[in-house]
């Protein structure tokens, strides 16, 4: 009897785990699919983490910006061409991140979770660069630990043709929901990176100040 119960647990146990593997599969399968179909048609599932909305929104330029015709030249002279920007590093909080040109369907901005994404904006005028906008997710795959970040630390910026572009920080600040933020109007180009932490309510804004460009190769 004991034996004969023994194997009819196992039976059901055998069974009862190859239905879980088989349901986890589907769920693996599933998280997938959605994952494509919202890096496809650019949506936002709320369970899906490929893509996200900007909250913030509000806080990047609404005139004067370009989203991906030409690329910024940080140095404010619209003569030359330093390259595609590709990584944004902060040394003082060990991060390295890619840098894609802003993303944006029917008036809303969207991030892409691994990523971050910039903008720019000219001076009306005189049509040089005003600020270099730079938003993404705060998560553990973008920038994280920004309490270590202090004013004066190096904020980095590589393009694809070997050049940095070095920035100081010159302001931190936090930012509620539906706050705003006006930086200062100054005669070289800024670095405004907007980290959106949607557990919090809030956005992390971290000024910088553009110092120099150095050639790496060199």
């Amino acid at each position: 009897m004991a034996r004969r119960l023994t194997k009819v647990l196992k039976s059901v146990l055998f069974s009862l785990s190859r239905k879980l593997i088989y349901f986890l599969v589907f769920c693996a399968t599933l998280y997938m699919y959605l994952n494509t179909f919202e890096l496809t048609t650019l949506q936002d599932i709320d369970f899906v983490s490929a893509i996200r909305r900007f909250d913030y929104s509000y806080l990047l330029p609404r005139k004067d910006i370009d989203l991906s015709e030409k690329e910024p030249n940080l140095t404010g002279a619209l003569i030359g061409n330093y390259g595609q920007l590709i990584y944004l590093r902060i040394p003082a909080i060990n991060r390295r991140i890619s840098l894609i040109p802003a993303l944006k369907k029917n008036g809303q901005f969207l991030i892409f979770t691994n990523h971050a994404h910039y903008l720019s904006k000219y001076r009306p005028q005189s049509k040089e660069l005003e600020a270099l906008f730079v938003y993404t997710d705060r998560s553990w795959r973008t920038l994280n630990h920004l309490e270590k970040l202090h004013k004066g630390d190096n904020l980095l910026i590589d393009t694809k043709r070997n050049w940095t572009y070095l920035f100081k920080v010159g302001e931190i600040k936090i930012v509620p929901l539906r706050e705003s933020y006006i930086y200062p109007r100054v005669k070289y180009p800024q670095l405004i990176i907007i980290v959106q932490d949607r557990i919090r309510q809030e956005a992390i804004v971290i000024r910088g100040e553009y110092r120099s460009i150095i050639n790496k190769s060199i």
